[in-house]
């Protein structure tokens, strides 16, 4: 379950993906057509948890 895994994330801000917060990328990836990196930080993305697990949205560090 996507949510499960933004329980422990170092981004998240209460109900949301932190844009002021940053982690490392957990793999390499495309995000909103930018390759990212593993092992690079990025920031969060703002959205509300709950409705981005409940989307296609994909994580901004690439967890889902």
């Amino acid at each position: 379950m996507k949510l499960s895994k933004c329980n422990d994330c170092p981004i998240r801000n209460d109900i949301n993906c932190s844009r002021t917060k940053d982690s490392e990328a957990v793999k390499d990836f495309i995000y909103k057509g930018e390759k990212r990196f593993k092992g690079i930080k990025y920031n969060g993305c703002g959205c509300i948890l709950k409705i981005k697990v409940r989307s296609n949205s994909s994580c901004p560090i690439g967890k889902f």
